[in-house]
C-alpha cells in the first residue's frame, strides 16, 4: 500500500470510530433527557401529500416553507395541546414571508394561531406581539382556538 492508501484507510477507520462514539454518546444523552422530559415522541406516519394538498403545495415544492408545513402538522400530531406557533425570521426572508402568507390557512387547518416576529437588525423590541396570546393562555382563557379543529394524525 502506498502512503495515500494508508491515509485513506486511516481516515475511514477514524470516521467509523467517531461515528460509533457519537452514537454511544447520543444513546447516553437520550437516556438522560428522557428522565427529565419523558420518552421521546414517536414519529408520526403522516402522508406528505395529504398534509400539503390543502395549501396547494406539492412534494416538488421543496424548501423552508414546505418543511414548515410538515413540521407544524407533525408537532400537532405529537403535541396536540399546542396553543401557539411563533415564527421568528429575519427581515426580507422570502421563505418566512411565504409561511407568513399561509398563516391564516395554518390556523384554519390546525386551530392554532401563527404569530410572526420579524427581526430587522435594529434593537427595537419585537417580542411584544406575543404578549396578548400569552396573556389569554396564562389566564386559562384559551380563546386562541377560535377557528377550525386541531388536526390529529393527518
Amino acid at each position: 500500500m502506498d502512503n495515500e492508501s494508508l491515509l485513506s484507510f486511516g481516515r475511514r477507520d477514524f470516521l467509523k470510530y467517531a461515528l460509533l462514539a457519537a452514537q454511544a454518546l447520543e444513546r447516553d444523552l437520550v437516556r438522560q433527557f428522557e428522565r427529565v422530559l419523558g420518552p421521546e415522541p414517536r414519529v408520526s406516519k403522516m402522508k406528505m401529500e395529504k398534509v400539503l394538498a390543502p395549501y396547494r403545495v406539492t412534494v416538488q415544492h421543496t424548501g423552508e416553507s414546505f418543511d414548515n408545513l410538515l413540521k407544524i402538522h407533525h408537532l400537532m400530531h405529537v403535541y396536540p395541546d399546542i396553543e401557539l406557533f411563533v415564527q421568528l425570521s429575519p427581515a426580507y426572508c422570502c421563505p418566512s414571508l411565504i409561511t407568513e402568507a399561509m398563516a391564516a390557512q395554518i390556523r384554519q387547518r390546525t386551530g392554532v394561531p401563527v404569530v410572526t416576529i420579524t427581526y430587522d437588525g435594529t434593537r427595537v423590541p419585537k417580542n411584544g406581539v406575543v404578549a396578548p396570546y400569552l396573556h389569554f393562555l396564562r389566564n386559562g382563557n384559551h380563546g386562541t382556538r377560535l377557528v377550525g379543529k386541531p388536526i390529529r394524525g393527518s
